[in-house]
């Protein structure tokens, strides 16, 4: 990828943000003090998530994960007994309070076969597109670009593996799509969100793909369709949208009355 160069103007409000973070950082650490001490998290749910690490101070990828899995940790806690974990309930607050709950995924008629050639020609608008350009066209894929990429090809190059060609396959419980990232030398790597299956409401389809690849090395990502799917009497969007209404029932009866409001 081709780094982007810098105004003058772009530098000096730069350096103006840095300065603000650096002299706010003693105020903001009071104001969480303060929020602890009144145990604001009751607003939401009871959450108590640890996110005291810095994931820009990781070398490598070995001190990348022991930063990530403190936080992932109290996200996702052993369930046993409890339906929803503290990462459901956050998800489902920070999506109702911003409002994107109006949004609706459109039902496919059916599930259809995507191959990579096709996903770049034809940008299909049922499969969610990662990058635009061979840019992040995300936040989550400028933060995987910028925090995970880096540790990725220094541990390929380290162990003698190749990172030209590049295929990243992960999963997003809550989206999917497709995208390349363009780099300064060698191919795009190609990217491959696979998705979910859990949804805010029956009526709403999750992106649920499954990737694949033939014995001729071609890629594909596979868009499932579950429109009509029954699961004994239920349908199986009205099974996949129960989790929602759990994390509804966890929040604070105040959160809830607020969310009304909201959604």
């Amino acid at each position: 990828m081709t780094p982007k160069e810098h105004t003058p103007d772009d530098d000096k409000a730069i350096h103006t943000l840095e300065e603000i973070c650096e002299n706010t950082r003693a105020i903001r650490r009071v104001v969480n003090r303060i929020l602890d001490h009144l145990q604001a998290d009751r607003l939401f749910g009871h959450l108590e998530i640890d996110s005291s690490g810095d994931v820009r101070k990781a070398k490598d990828l070995r001190q990348l994960e022991e930063i990530a899995r403190r936080l992932a940790d109290t996200l996702w806690p052993s369930c046993e007994n409890v339906t929803v974990t503290q990462s459901d309930q956050l998800w489902y607050l920070l999506t109702a309070i911003s409002g994107r709950f109006g949004h609706q995924r459109r039902t496919p008629g059916g599930s259809k076969l995507f191959s990579r050639r096709a996903l770049a020609k034809a940008r299909p608008s049922r499969i969610a597109h990662l990058t635009s350009g061979g840019q992040p066209a995300h936040r989550s894929v400028e933060l995987w670009q910028e925090l995970f990429l880096p540790h990725l090809l220094k541990y390929l190059q380290a162990n003698k593996r190749s990172c030209d060609p590049l295929t990243f396959v992960y999963g997003d419980t809550h989206g999917g799509g497709w995208g390349e990232v363009a780099r300064s030398s060698g191919s795009p790597i190609r990217l491959y969100n696979t998705g979910g299956w859990t949804i805010d409401n029956p009526d709403n389809h999750p992106p649920c793909h499954l990737f694949a690849v033939d014995d001729q090395g071609q890629e594909y990502l596979l868009d499932v369709s579950f429109k009509d799917v029954m699961v004994g009497h239920d349908r199986l969007r009205d099974l996949a949208a129960t989790p929602a209404e759990h994390r509804f029932q966890n929040t604070s009866r105040l959160l809830r009355l607020v969310l009304d409001g909201l959604t």
